[in-house]
């Protein structure tokens, strides 16, 4: 695929252009109280922002003008557009005519021009949008690769950034420490690890659940953590779920037991049979799942779609305060065909730059064929083929269960700073029916 998706020429519409607005751009050059005012208001709109040829030309004559010392009336700009080639072909005076029309205050620039630049960037949202378009027809399995461009390509079009001074800058900053807004950390559905963890795990970290299969990463991410940060009744969350080797489904019946608690297993939604009084539970639990700000994305396979998947799931919620991404081994990125421990650290570095970025906690589950243990409880790098995921978590997890009680669980925690430092919730329970863990 190419580094860059092939141009589709834009072909601006009728709303995706505002001709008054660029004539009003120009009719402020003309009326500038100086050189110096008319050379500022002309750096305002770049070239390629004009959605209008002619006016694109009359800014290009007048910069001449301007940069000659001379004042940016008719008759200059005219001469200028005929020493261009361009007078007859834009429609001679009456084009100028339009501008003249639109003669006002030059205070008014700033605004004008704020509406030119947001209309080329809306034009180039479109043809983005159309070369996505071709692009997806001729390289139907990149949709990874396409995202990641388009998002390169989307940041080029950003809205404008207000100027902060750098004292209104320091000032701000003053503010915020003396009256600092925190945000609540995000409960996990454990006491003790949320005492550990000072309040819950914090925004702008990458956690790390790292076991054997059947020990319940998933659960751990998706049953304790998830619910308890969307279901939060005092400050409720939004999260993404990124569920790469289970259905949207399966969670849905997961989460129905979860919060019958354990009334309605799996195991009896799957029989098809239940009772009224199970029909009446999990009518409510389905009422109150329904209410959680969740989307499941089960397609993002590379850092760069999860990342899509994320600002798409933000955008939809107004805010993300949590990202879960289940099964590493399933994500991979392009590039990396054949050098699977370099694609697990990008990954895992990726995921912790998008959880800075977006200001929330990225959750990632990491299956490990086998665990050293001593006494039973596995260490902090146990971790086989790659020891990315343990060097880049702010937090890792390791569940394991009690082989002669598979009910009995627990989890080891360690932490990046000495005051996280290491903790041991060897009491854990696992509860069956419920599909989560619990404190014993």
């Amino acid at each position: 695929m190419p580094a860059r998706l092939s141009l589709v020429p834009e072909q601006p519409t009728q709303t995706l252009t505002d001709a008054d607005a660029e004539r009003e751009v120009l009719g402020c050059v003309m009326c500038a109280p100086s050189l110096e005012r008319a050379a500022e208001v002309l750096t305002l709109v770049p070239d390629e922002d004009w959605a209008l040829d002619r006016h694109r030309d009359i800014a290009r004559a007048m910069r001449v003008v301007v940069a000659s010392g001379t004042e940016p009336e008719v008759v200059a700009v005219a001469q200028e557009l005929q020493r261009m080639g361009r007078w007859e072909i834009n429609g001679g005076a009456r084009c100028l005519g339009e501008v003249l029309d639109r003669v006002g205050t030059v205070v008014n620039a700033e605004k004008y021009a704020a509406v030119v630049r947001a209309k080329a960037r809306a034009r180039r949202m479109v043809a983005l949008g159309l070369r996505l378009q071709s692009e997806a027809q001729n390289w139907p399995d990149s949709v990874g690769e396409m995202a990641a461009v388009a998002r390169s390509e989307l940041e080029e079009y950003a809205p404008d950034e207000p100027e902060v001074s750098h004292v209104d800058a320091i000032k701000a900053y003053v503010n915020s420490v003396e009256q600092p807004v925190i945000l609540p950390r995000l409960k996990t559905g454990l006491a003790k690890l949320d005492e550990h963890c000072n309040g819950g795990l914090a925004r702008g970290w990458l956690v790390v659940i790292q076991a054997a299969g059947k020990v319940g990463k998933t659960v751990l991410a998706a049953n304790n953590i998830l619910p308890a940060v969307c279901g939060d009744m005092m400050h409720p969350g939004a999260a993404l779920l990124v569920s790469l080797e289970m259905s949207r489904e399966e969670h849905y019946a997961r989460w129905l037991a979860r919060e019958t608690e354990g009334k309605v297993p799996v195991r009896a939604q799957e029989s098809h049979d239940l009772g009224e009084w199970q029909w009446t539970a999990i009518t409510s639990a389905a009422d109150r799942v329904g209410r959680w700000l969740v989307s499941i994305d089960t397609q993002a396979r590379s850092v760069a779609a999860i990342g899509v998947a994320a600002r798409r799931a933000k955008k939809r919620h107004s805010k993300l305060d949590l990202v879960i991404v289940d099964g590493l081994t399933q994500v991979s990125n392009p590039g990396m065909e054949g050098n699977r421990t370099a694609d697990i650290d990008i990954t895992t570095r990726g995921l912790k730059a998008l959880a800075v970025e977006l200001d929330c906690c990225v959750v990632l589950t990491v299956h490990v064929d086998k665990v050293a243990a001593k006494g039973g409880k596995p260490g902090m790098y146990d971790a086989r083929g790659s020891s990315g995921p343990a060097n880049d978590a702010n937090l890792l997890i390791v569940p394991f269960r009690d082989e002669e009680n598979w009910e009995r669980a627990g989890l080891r925690v360690f932490g990046r700073s000495v005051a996280q430092g290491e903790l041991d919730l060897g009491t854990l329970r696992f509860d069956g029916a419920r599909m989560a863990f619990g404190e014993a």
